[in-house]
């Protein structure tokens, strides 16, 4: 069985990247798969053919070098979904030119390679970034936008295939598994929001927003983790409609099973983030959330489990793809946001069957993501 390489640096479990992980999925039948990985992204996982291989993460690009040039020639491709792999898999073709190791990036953030480099390593990707086009066969990103900005920010990027930062399979039952864990009345409907409740992501005026909504059974749910503690600054705002019951808050990491079934449970999801600075787009942290797209984990999460959204029409494209494909609406920063809510709620049945035929004709990521296997098959097979 031929053997890939994949790397990948981050702080949370890698299960947690369905991203990462469901790629895994569509690739261990037929190859074995390498993982270099954080100590904080270890995680023992019953998957056949994958092997995680912790490394310290502030020794991770570093240790990551160290193991390809010793280890590369063991390998047919490398895959990476960070920029410090790029650099790896340089570093071992520039010692190794009589057995060049072939590569792909999966682009998870566009600020990456700023994020992550230091202005040394800066210096030399200007000098030595180019030759990489080699040997990077293409590139993965989650839509066409993000696809345009990657190509400015990473000039050796020359071809790209589109996978949206989906789930495998569509899952349109519901479940009330949030009403018995969380002891929820059965006559609320739950407007879901998932992910990052940090500073950067939450809009901790949604509660006002949804005010309105509060007294007509409906309920915000707010499931996610904190790496700033925001979330005591969530809760301390939020403190009477969490003692009211009109607010619940869960920080408890859940496996992908509980997740989904959490997600099964909504009535509404809410792919909300918080108003950034347009003026301010050069910054490659500001360009990364406002073009967020298809990259975003809890629209797709919602779309696969069938459940009509309301999306910021704040944020690029957003209001194009509701209107093309009516699963749900865009709405303003205001109380805007609960009468959208409730134009939904008066039509239900269509926003969620319009969920459903999008998710399963777009954006499912085995579909979308055959075509990139069928292109790793040609590379080494």
């Amino acid at each position: 069985m031929k053997k890939i390489l994949m790397m990948f640096r981050e702080d949370r479990k890698i299960d947690t990247y369905p991203y990462v992980f469901n790629f895994i999925k569509m690739m261990n039948s037929k190859y074995s798969i390498d993982f270099l990985v954080t100590n904080d992204m270890y995680k023992e996982c019953n998957v056949e053919n994958l092997n995680l291989i912790p490394i310290k993460n502030k020794k991770y690009p570093v240790k990551c070098i160290k193991y390809i040039l010793t280890h590369g020639k063991d390998y047919e491709l490398v895959v990476t979904f960070g920029i410090e792999g790029i650099w790896a898999l340089f570093y071992y073709n520039f010692l190794n030119p009589s057995k060049r190791l072939p590569g792909i990036y999966f682009s998870m953030e566009l600020f990456d390679c700023v994020k992550k480099l230091s202005r040394v390593y800066r210096i030399l990707w200007k000098l030595f970034g180019g030759s990489v086009k080699r040997d990077l066969k293409f590139s993965v990103i989650q839509d066409e936008k993000r696809a345009e900005i990657l190509r400015e920010d990473l000039n050796f990027v020359d071809k790209v295939y589109l996978l949206p930062n989906s789930y495998i399979g569509c899952t349109n039952e519901t479940s009330n598994w949030a009403y018995k864990e969380y002891s929820i009345e059965e006559n609320k409907k739950i407007l879901f929001y998932s992910g990052a409740l940090e500073s950067w992501a939450f809009d901790i005026d949604m509660s006002k927003y949804l005010a309105p909504l509060f007294d007509k059974n409906f309920i915000l749910f707010l499931s996610g983790f904190s790496r700033d503690g925001y979330v005591e600054e969530i809760k301390a705002e939020y403190k009477n409609l969490i003692a009211a019951g009109k607010v619940i808050i869960n920080e408890k990491t859940l496996d992908e099973n509980e997740y989904t079934k959490l997600v099964k449970s909504a009535y509404i999801g809410l792919p909300w983030y918080t108003k950034i600075d347009v003026l301010n787009l050069k910054d490659p942290f500001v360009r990364n959330v406002y073009y967020i797209g298809l990259s975003s984990g809890k629209l797709c999460k919602y779309l696969s489990c069938s459940i009509p959204v309301v999306l910021p029409e704040f944020y690029y494209g957003y209001k194009e793809l509701i209107q093309n494909n009516n699963f749900g609406k865009t709405s303003a920063y205001s109380v805007e946001l609960s009468e959208k809510i409730l134009e939904i709620d008066s039509n239900y049945k269509i926003y969620k069957a319009n969920a459903e035929i999008f998710y399963k004709n777009e954006i499912e990521y085995s579909k979308c993501a055959q075509v990139i296997v069928n292109k790793i098959h040609e590379l080494i097979d």
